[in-house]
């Protein structure tokens, strides 16, 4: 029992940060594009052998940034997607997710999260203002659209709030390769706290399971996305245990894929000239 709450905590805190550390460019997850208008809504070594989800033959586009959601408020959205997603369309279910965990993320946080790091100086002289002028702009345009999300997200229901996990969980498991991709982002909806994880510590083992598989089952359908994620698992050594080896052939395939130049990685340091020829070798096997 301790054992699996000391691994259940390394699981909540570390994913996120292992995570990142492999991605290519890809948005955040809890902010998929709308189709126009207002401000996003926001059997084998390699893994087991998947019955669901698109044929191994059928390459993936990028997932994630086309991930979209109609121009309609919070709650006229749960209203069209609920029927669908209890008549079992996967889709549905991955965007009533979506929907749901925006409107729950906002009532915990509407501070902002849009400030950039560096603005163009050239930007700034087209526009006539100063960097403080644009960066308060774009705050208050931020927290003006934030508030009008809020304030659809409160007409609804809160035991439908209380759902969020239960769509991805559905959509992942019924074959979405958007909610697939992105389950093992989400241990802290899935998997709940510290506290929770006393009372039902095979919460952790089911969900690194469950998270391996579905991104392997994305990943053979050529989603670069998959095998950035798979990469980051096989080096953290949080979801999985740790393979460098194997880690480094997912960098390969997905830059590949990509059509990237392969960048420097870390994991070059630590593997044998025969390591690293292995791993080339089995990112040719992984990329077909």
């Amino acid at each position: 029992m301790r054992r699996m709450l000391i691994v259940g905590i390394f699981v909540l805190a570390g994913l996120s940060a292992s995570l990142v550390t492999h991605r290519l460019r890809t948005p955040a997850h809890e902010v998929p594009a709308r189709t126009e208008g207002r401000a996003p809504l926001q059997a084998n070594r390699h893994g087991p052998a998947d019955t669901h989800g698109p044929s191994p033959a059928t390459r993936t586009g990028d997932i994630l940034s086309t991930q979209q959601l109609p121009d309609l408020p919070a709650a006229q959205l749960v209203l069209s997607l609920v029927p669908r997603a209890r008549a079992g369309d996967a889709k549905a279910a991955s965007q009533l997710y979506l929907v749901l965990s925006r409107c729950n993320r906002l009532a915990q946080d509407t501070s902002v999260g849009l400030r950039p790091q560096y603005v163009d100086p050239a930007l700034l002289q087209r526009l006539g203002v100063s960097e403080a002028q644009l960066l308060a702009g774009l705050e208050w345009n931020t927290l003006v659209s934030e508030s009008e999300e809020l304030e659809g997200c409160q007409r609804i229901p809160g035991d439908q709030l209380r759902l969020a996990s239960h769509w991805l969980e559905f959509a992942a498991r019924e074959g979405d390769p958007y909610a697939r991709l992105i389950y093992a982002d989400s241990a802290q909806e899935l998997i709940g706290g510290p506290t929770q994880l006393l009372t039902a510590p095979g919460k952790v083992e089911k969900f690194r399971r469950d998270a391996m598989t579905y991104l392997h089952a994305v990943a053979v359908t050529g989603s670069p996305e998959a095998m950035i994620r798979l990469a980051s698992a096989y080096s953290a050594g949080v979801l999985v245990d740790r393979d460098p080896v194997l880690a480094y052939a997912y960098e390969i395939a997905a830059a590949s894929i990509a059509g990237s130049a392969l960048p420097h990685s870390p994991l070059e340091a630590e593997l044998s000239s025969q390591d690293l020829a292995r791993a080339r070798m089995l990112a040719r096997e992984l990329g077909q």
